[in-house]
């Protein structure tokens, strides 16, 4: 007779006592992958058996977790349970999590091992990765460093051919870095934030323990073994002060393992952004929502080299239209914060200012850093402004009765501040009377 299909909830409940079944043996050490006792036949094959099967308990997990056409129920408690099982692959002598099973899971959750001829690939439902988020991801701090060194493996591996990515894995590989944030400074000396404890003192090994810690080409590997906290801090300019923490904090942090050092967070977090904005084929609305992410409070101000995406965000800022507005803020930032030389940038912002932006999603951005980028600083010369002070003038005559009011308060303001531009709305001789006379007055 056929078997009755389970229910999502029997499912569930099966998945786990299998999961709580390996567990028990583990801790037996049946599934180390080297163990220091010597055993028997008899116990190598019953070991051996375990491992088999295991491994096809994991492989299930991946299955199911797949952003395929399955209910979303059975891949949330298949995901549960995936990270249960990280809970106890941490064979002594390992003191992080498995780094291999982590990599397989963003595999799997993206849909990057799926070929062309294979199941189609669908985006992450917003609930599962809300779930993972809040679950996994913001509570663990190991499990977000690992996730990033996973996001970049495969996209170093897309970027050189080693592995052929579908449009919707692409972008559920953009969806789950979106939804990865750096820990703060306290959690990382809270041990309740990991999910496998770090060990207590800071260790060689630890070093070039993961393979996510790898140098660009770009970067010296000495420096980066003894950077802190603290250098970062004097390197590259202000940071978020909610990613920073204290100077004492940041002192204190040299004497801890890198899987505790918010440098090393910082450092692969930027790796990994880079990595994935190399890879090929990135459509439009990924590049937006890169520069919208990169653009906040979490993005360059959490970079250990924000420099690194200096190139990024010229290209993207000379695309025009929208992909424009979004590298402004970014770009902006790094001309002000981090002393990038880009001649073209007020050039290429009076070129934003058109008719068809006052009535863009995204006017508000532009007309806000407008306002930053002219009223900030008093270097720059009068013929700019000027230039700037006639161009919004002309387009506030076909704009929008709210955008009209913002640049009539933007023109006044500046006129107020740069008294050279003043000759715009009067001129005036040597003696103080007017040189021209206006009728309507």
């Amino acid at each position: 007779p056929h078997s009755k299909e389970l229910t999502p909830n029997e499912d569930a409940t099966r998945l786990d006592s299998i999961r709580r079944l390996f567990q028990k043996l583990a801790h037996e050490m049946l599934l180390e992958k080297s163990s220091s006792v010597r055993s028997t036949a008899h116990a190598q094959k019953w070991s051996d058996f375990l491992k088999k099967h295991h491994r096809v308990f994991v492989e299930q997990l991946r299955v199911r977790i797949r952003p395929t056409n399955a209910t979303n129920a059975g891949k949330k408690y298949a995901l549960r349970v995936f990270f249960g099982v990280l809970t106890y692959m941490n064979y002594p002598g390992r003191q992080y999590i498995d780094e291999e099973c982590i990599h397989k899971l963003i595999i799997s959750l993206t849909g990057a091992d799926l070929k062309e001829d294979t199941e189609q690939v669908n985006e992450i439902d917003d609930s599962l990765l809300s779930m993972l988020q809040v679950e996994f991801l913001e509570p663990y701090n190991d499990v977000r460093y690992f996730c990033f060194v996973a996001l970049r493996k495969i996209a170093n591996e897309a970027i050189h051919g080693l592995l052929v990515l579908k449009e919707e894995a692409v972008i559920n590989l953009f969806l789950v870095l979106n939804a990865l944030r750096l820990p703060t400074a306290d959690d990382l000396y809270s041990p309740r934030k990991f999910l496998v404890h770090p060990p207590e003192h800071c260790e060689e090994l630890d070093e070039d323990l993961s393979s996510g810690e790898e140098c660009d080409e770009e970067e010296d590997h000495g420096s980066d073994k003894d950077e802190s906290d603290s250098d970062d801090q004097n390197e590259n300019g202000k940071r978020n002060a909610s990613s920073l923490g204290s100077t004492h904090a940041d002192k204190r942090g040299r004497n801890l393992p890198f899987m505790q050092r918010l440098s090393r967070y910082r450092k692969v977090h930027c790796n990994c952004w880079l990595a994935v904005l190399k890879m090929p084929h990135i459509s439009l609305r990924l590049h937006k929502l890169a520069l919208k992410y990169l653009s906040s409070d979490q993005g360059l101000s959490n970079m250990s080299t924000p420099l690194r995406f200096a190139d990024y965000f010229i290209e993207s800022y000379e695309y025009g239209g929208v992909t424009s507005l979004l590298a402004l803020n970014g770009l902006f930032s790094l001309m002000t914060e981090h002393d990038l030389e880009y001649e073209d940038f007020y050039d290429s912002l009076y070129s934003l200012i058109t008719c068809e932006t006052c009535y863009a999603k995204h006017r508000v951005r532009l007309f806000r850093l407008l306002n930053t980028c002219l009223s900030s600083s008093q270097m720059l010369p009068a013929y700019v402004v000027a230039a700037f002070i006639k161009r919004l003038s002309r387009t506030a005559l076909s704009s929008p009765p709210s955008v009209a009011l913002f640049v009539l308060a933007l023109v006044s303001n500046l006129i107020r501040k740069h008294k050279a531009c003043r000759v715009l709305i009067s001129r005036d001789d040597d003696s103080g009377n007017k040189l021209l006379e206006d009728k309507y007055d």
